[in-house]
């Protein structure tokens, strides 16, 4: 009887090939809620080990409405998983109908090289675009207003983003390990950059953040080895731990913060920003010169105007 349970529980945890869409139509898989579509994956093949069967090749055309027995339905979502781990996919065209894309929609998809991201998509979710190796070109639109956590993580041939002033949070991890990265430009409209947002950034030269962000998170810029050159905004008022750990080119730091930002111990390596020039704003230049950690910038000039 024993051995018997124990086989039982064992085929319990074998793949299973589920159905996971209520139709495919024109070679694209959907499930309905009301008078709404939903694209979704082909099957869950294993519960357990998350990974997705989703045969979706080459260039795929979402179109803005679909019809299924006799009913139709508008395209609002993109589902998560949906096109997770389709290396094959080579492009997509999403409809304006779209509001939303859902976690890990185009994780792994290693051959997508450019996507155009509708207007009136309002979240990129957890994972959307992590490890999508070839992508090099992104549109994101102005109704965005969020960027999950990892949304962009890997994503090494990346070599340019356009962060609308939309988006109010750049989620942990959102853009880790975007090697091809030259320059950031983050818009006054974000308010908090998680932990690790920008870390191990290798080609990253120069980050401007807008006059709008209150906190960087621990590790935001981790890694970034080559970053010479940060702005940071008077609104700022807290700097994580590690934020510029391994930054050994750091070389100019404006910071516009009348009021010092607090930071800790470790938030810069010293080794690193004992060589760089702290540049702050003349009313406060003296405050920046007694205030521990920040004292230990190798030179601490006044902002020029």
């Amino acid at each position: 009887m024993k051995r018997y349970l124990l086989l039982l529980i064992f085929l319990s945890l074998l793949p299973l090939k589920v159905s996971a869409y209520d139709a495919k139509i024109e070679g694209i898989y959907y499930i309905f809620y009301e008078d709404e579509a939903i694209v979704t994956y082909a099957y869950n093949t294993s519960i357990f080990l998350d990974t997705y069967e989703s045969p979706y090749w080459g260039a795929v055309v979402i179109p803005e409405y679909v019809t299924n027995r006799g009913k139709t339905y508008r395209v609002t979502k993109i589902g998560i998983h949906a096109f997770d781990g389709c290396k094959g996919l080579t492009s997509i065209d999403i409809p304006k109908s779209v509001t939303c894309i859902d976690d890990f929609a185009f994780n792994k998809c290693s051959g997508l090289l450019s996507v155009i991201i509708p207007n009136g998509v309002n979240t990129i979710g957890h994972g959307t675009f992590q490890s999508c190796s070839g992508l090099t070109d992104i549109t994101i639109p102005n109704s965005v207003s969020s960027i999950g956590p990892y949304a962009f993580s890997g994503c090494c041939d990346l070599i340019s983003i356009i962060i609308p002033n939309s988006v109010t949070r750049i989620g942990e991890f959102a853009f880790n390990g975007c090697s091809s990265l030259t320059s950031i430009s983050i818009p006054n409209s974000v308010k908090r950059i998680d932990n690790s947002a920008f870390a191990n950034d290798t080609t990253l030269t120069s980050v401007t953040i807008g006059n709008g962000v209150t906190k960087l998170g621990d590790l935001v810029f981790n890694n970034c080895q080559n970053l010479a050159t940060i702005t940071i905004p008077r609104s700022i008022e807290t700097i994580g731990r590690f934020a510029f750990n391994g930054c050994s080119l750091l070389k100019d730091f404006h910071c516009y913060a009348e009021k010092i930002p607090q930071v800790k111990k470790n938030t810069f390596k010293q080794s690193y920003y004992k060589n760089a020039t702290l540049h702050v704003p003349a009313s406060s230049i003296n405050l920046y010169r007694t205030t521990k950690i920040w004292c230990n910038f190798g030179t601490i000039v006044a902002i020029e105007k």
